[in-house]
């Protein structure tokens, strides 16, 4: 997908919820186009994940606070995978 509406706010047929800004390009973009998502041969069906625009965000939002060491209580309805987005923050740093 490609960068939207330069500058200013994001396009009116997105939510501002659904688009990220990139600061050094200075453009709008969707969450989902800043994943590239393969699932491995070797991946057993238990462990496939796809990441969906609420997860990106979520993990993306987790690892700014961590870097800047801010106390985080990310809270949801179960079965939303908030502890498997908590985990792999974690484990990348």
């Amino acid at each position: 997908m490609k960068p939207t509406a330069a500058y200013g706010f994001p396009p009116i047929e997105n939510s501002l919820f659904e688009m990220q800004f990139d600061f050094d390009k200075k453009n709008w973009f969707p969450w989902k186009s800043s994943v590239e998502y393969r699932i491995p041969k070797e991946t057993e069906f238990h462990e496939i994940f796809i990441p969906t625009t609420d997860s990106i965000r979520h993990r993306f939002i987790l690892s700014m606070l961590t870097i800047h060491s801010f106390p985080t209580l990310f809270l949801g309805k179960t079965g939303i995978l908030l502890e498997f987005n908590l985990f792999f923050v974690l484990y990348s740093f």
